[in-house]
């Protein structure tokens, strides 16, 4: 009897460890797939970049110049110094700041729900950190916008808050606008004791 119930252990014991053998062969295997494509996607971006840089651009189309890139950089930092530097006195003001960094369809996004009233309570908002990552295109300039901004409420300062926005900017009537304005993301980091 004895023998029988260490066996049959001994059986079940062999199957489990058997089954999660297999299991971790098929996540090793597709693992080694999902690299593999990862690799050929890589690669195609290179030859990719490859080809563009040797792309003949006639004279006729101009890629943004150095001018137009640092018209868009002040753009963009006054834009976002407008929108995210606030504090109790200051909150509902900038939405009248940002409009003239901003087209109608952005300016409208932007305040779709309507003009908030400034909450009761002392707050302040502060950026720490403005990256700004370009991609200059044929039509105006696009990028990504990385901000890291501080937020405090009755001097209980918060943890710093990380955005991704990717913004495009363009000529509208021979000055330079914010034409497209997307949150990719919203990042805080949580502290647990």
């Amino acid at each position: 009897m004895f023998k029988t119930k260490l066996i049959f252990g001994m059986s079940i014991a062999l199957a489990i460890s058997l089954f999660a053998n297999i299991a971790l062969g098929f996540n090793v295997s597709n693992a080694a797939n999902v690299a593999n494509q990862k690799e050929k996607e890589i690669e195609k971006l290179k030859q990719n970049g490859r080809e563009n840089s040797n792309l003949q651009i006639d004279e006729k189309t101009t890629l943004s110049t150095d001018v137009d890139l640092n018209n868009t950089r002040i753009l963009i930092e006054k834009f976002f110094k407008a929108q995210f530097e606030y504090n109790t006195n200051t909150y509902k003001d900038r939405f009248t700041k940002i409009k003239e960094f901003v087209n109608n369809e952005v300016y409208g996004q932007l305040t779709a729900a309507g003009i908030p009233e400034t909450p009761g309570i002392k707050f302040e908002n502060k950026i720490k950190d403005l990256q700004i990552y370009f991609n200059p295109e044929l039509q105006g300039t696009s990028g990504l916008v990385v901000l890291e901004s501080k937020y405090t409420v009755d001097k209980i300062r918060n943890p710093p808050t990380t955005q991704i926005y990717r913004v495009s900017v363009g000529k509208e009537n021979g000055q330079y606008k914010i034409t497209s304005l997307e949150l990719l993301g919203t990042f805080t980091a949580i502290k647990e004791s």
